[in-house]
């Protein structure tokens, strides 16, 4: 689970992590096909 507290939607829309990623290949990637972004989960640091 990430250090902060964020806006938990209702629904099934909430994923967590036990940890931040370390390397690239465990970023979580998001964007919609045209902008995209990975998210390492470190609040402090991104």
């Amino acid at each position: 689970m990430l250090a902060a507290q964020s806006f938990v939607p209702s629904g099934d829309l909430l994923v967590r992590f036990g940890a931040q990623a370390r390397v690239f290949e465990e970023a979580m990637p998001t964007g919609n096909g045209r902008l995209g972004a990975a998210m390492y989960g470190g609040v402090c640091e991104e």
